[in-house]
């Protein structure tokens, strides 16, 4: 530290640094953003998190996070309380669903970013995981934000 620490503005600081973390982040990223930090073994978990967005498939996944692919299935069964596959889709859902909201960003660019193979296929994604189409979701984030 140097002669101008001042307590009370680093504690003020402090205190906004993880207002932000808390706010825009969950306890999962957190997890995987500090981890390297810590000199500890990495939990399962935290492979899976650090890996997920990488990874199109179980197969992609497991290996991504260095295990074969039935003991990955099994071991994150016992973790998550669910199929990779079925957790897969939902988080990739989740992540479709968030670039939706940001309206400045195109169709075509959320297409590339997360792997459709066309349009159509975006939008039957959208449909089934979602429950509308990628037009609609939008409309009704325009909608919610001429509101505000």
């Amino acid at each position: 530290m140097d002669e101008t620490h001042d307590f009370d503005l680093w504690k003020l600081k402090h205190k906004e640094l993880i207002w932000v973390f808390t706010r825009y982040y969950d306890s999962e990223e957190l997890q995987s953003f500090f981890h390297p930090m810590t000199d500890e073994q990495v939990p399962f978990r935290s492979l899976v998190m650090t890996h997920y967005r990488k990874a199109n498939n179980t197969d992609e996944l497991a290996e991504l996070c260095g295990y074969g692919v039935h003991t990955f299935r099994r071991i994150f069964k016992n973790e998550f309380g669910v199929s990779v596959h079925q957790w897969l889709i939902r988080k990739r859902a989740e992540n479709v669903k968030f670039r939706l909201s940001q309206i400045y960003i195109s169709f075509v660019d959320i297409i590339d970013e997360f792997n459709f193979s066309s349009p159509q296929e975006f939008n039957c994604f959208c449909k089934a995981n979602i429950g509308d189409t990628p037009s609609n979701i939008r409309q009704q984030y325009l909608q919610s934000s001429d509101k505000e």
